[in-house]
Parts: C-alpha cells; structure tokens; sequence
C-alpha cells in the first residue's frame, strides 16, 4: 500500500511540474477538494447516506469541470449497488438495506489503451462501525485516506483530460 501512495504522490509532484504557472491554482484545487470532502458537513460520508451521496454529487461536479465523461449505468455517473448495513458484522440482526454509489468516469481520448484511476470517497461516517476509537461516536472526516485519496485521483484526471504526455 505505501508504494502504491508513493507512487500516486510522486505522480501528482511531477504532473504538477508540468504546469509550473498553475501550481498555486493546482495546489489550491487539491486543498479545495480535501477540505469539502473532509468536513464536518458531510458527516464522515458513511456509505448508503445522504452525506455519501453530497459526496458523490461533489465528484461528479469535478468531474464534469474537468472534462470527463460518464461512465456509469445507462450513460450516468453513477453505478449504484445494494448492500445490508449493521453497525456490527458480527451481529445476528437483519441490519440496514441501503443503496451506495460508485461515481465513474473517463477520459475519452481514443487511446488503444485505458489506465483506470480508483479512489473511494466513503468513510466511516460516525464512527458505529469499524472504527477503532472506544468514545462516543463523532464524525471520521477521513482526510488522510479517502478525501487525500479522491484529490489525488482528480488531480491525475485532470492531467490526463489535459492532453499533457
């Protein structure tokens, strides 16, 4: 997992090197991206929420700034699957049946070949399940894995949507 970090991050230095007078605008959109999927108003973006969802509308506004196209079902952006939350795998209960999104998109620049760039956006919402801490619950920003992640995930799209080789 840490080379496949470095790798991601080494990417993002030299395709910003690439755009030596944009960096500062370049650097910005990357703090942009991790502060609004970060924050306190989207609630840790547990998946099957209504935060997960602002979160995913928020990807597909990049995305459409970008340049992308949708790649998801039916000629949208989303792929949509249904999944039975419980706050505890372990539990007996029947949990909670609820819909989550994947946000896809590419570039179409008729290349023989495709380079596929993930990233997931959801969290742990308030921390109910999996999450390490013993307190009460309180929102998982999940800055420095999944918000990180999806503003490096961009920032190597809109490289690429650029035409810069």
């Amino acid at each position: 997992m840490k080379k496949f970090l470095l790798v991601v991050l080494t990417a993002v230095a030299f395709s910003l090197t690439g755009f030596a007078q944009n960096q500062k605008d370049l650097l910005q959109q990357l703090r942009i991206d991790v502060v609004y999927l970060a924050s306190d108003y989207l609630a840790g973006r547990e998946s099957g929420t209504a935060s997960e969802r602002l979160a995913a509308d928020y990807i597909v506004k990049r995305f459409e700034e970008i340049g992308l196209k949708p790649a998801g079902s039916n000629g949208s952006w989303f792929q949509s699957f249904d999944f039975t939350f419980k706050p505890n795998p372990r539990s007996t209960e029947a949990g909670e049946s609820r819909t989550g999104r994947n946000v896809l998109g590419y570039v179409d620049n008729g290349a023989e070949n495709t380079i596929i760039i993930g990233a997931h956006y959801d969290h742990l919402g308030m921390g109910v399940f999996s999450s390490r801490s013993t307190g009460e619950p309180a929102i998982h920003n999940g800055a420095d894995d999944n918000a990180s992640g999806v503003a490096a995930m961009l920032r190597l799209a809109q490289y690429f949507a650029s035409g810069a080789e």
